[in-house]
């Protein structure tokens, strides 16, 4: 599975966002440069197509990409991803449908618009399904124009582990980008899996269910409980190998649905189970 990449080899970030911000209040963007020695060029992202090219007169340029498969982000959930580039040159001759694969070179910065040096203007959207997903625009209540659906873009972009990180602060606040090593590279998928340590089995994919007793299991998963008390709460024990019938993601959790009932594959970034 595809990481969601930040779209540049190097990080020099110029503006953040939020009410600290000079243009981006209202909106989840960030201005990254080819400042202090960084590169110009900019890269796609993940493997998608063009949505949307907007390239007219004196306006500010941008083009909207959409990946084909889901992508894995930082939190470690896989979603549909939008990314909306503003200020860039060279983008006149794309048009919808257009098709890329991940690190193709795409275009480089610019100063299209009332932009200030050269520099691309990044936000992104979220979707679990690819039926939801909107590539287009909106006028904020500052009169900029933001990505529709745009989410926080440090708490998802992924930065390729040899990206040089020039610069990531803006007015005293770090816009920190995790590294491909950082980001647990997991495809969430049926399959094996093994316990990494002795894991409760509870009635459904989350804390707040209630946890099985012993004699709620499976033979099989009898077998591989830590106790062989019927009346004592179930635990598979440490390397223990299950099935993934149904795999459950949700923000800082993943959960699979086994024979004997549900078990955590990953909880706040601590990894349980590792498929096999």
């Amino acid at each position: 599975m595809e990481f969601l990449l930040f779209p540049k080899k190097t990080y020099y970030l110029t503006q953040g966002y939020g009410p600290l911000s000079y243009s981006h209040q209202g909106r989840y963007a960030l201005d990254v440069s080819a400042a202090m020695g960084g590169s110009r060029a900019v890269y796609a992202p993940f493997t998608g197509y063009v949505a949307r090219v907007y390239a007219q007169g004196a306006d500010a340029y941008t083009i909207w990409l959409v990946s084909r498969d889901k992508v894995l982000c930082a939190d470690n959930r896989a979603y549909y991803a939008v990314m909306q580039i503003t200020h860039p040159v060279e983008i006149k001759d794309y048009k919808e449908g257009d098709e890329f694969k991940q690190g193709d070179f795409l275009m480089n910065d610019g100063s299209t618009g009332m932009a200030t040096g050269e520099h691309i203007d990044i936000e992104i959207a979220l979707y679990d399904r690819k039926e939801d997903i909107k590539a287009n625009f909106y006028l904020t209540t500052y009169k900029t124009y933001g990505l529709i659906n745009a989410v926080p873009p440090t708490k998802y972009l992924v930065l390729t582990n040899d990206t040089k990180v020039l610069n990531d602060v803006y007015d005293n606040v770090s816009y920190y980008i995790k590294k491909e090593k950082d980001v647990i590279n997991m495809d969430y998928n049926i399959g094996r899996y093994k316990t990494l340590d002795n894991i409760r089995v509870r009635t459904g994919p989350g804390v707040s269910f209630p946890q099985k007793r012993v004699k709620a299991l499976t033979l099989d998963g009898q077998k591989n409980a830590t106790s062989r008390n019927p009346e004592d709460l179930a635990f598979y024990k440490k390397d223990t190998i299950f099935d993934a019938l149904e795999i459950f993601i949700m923000p800082d959790e993943v959960w699979a649905r086994t024979y004997s009932g549900f078990v955590n594959i990953i909880y706040k970034n601590e990894v349980n189970c590792e498929k096999i």
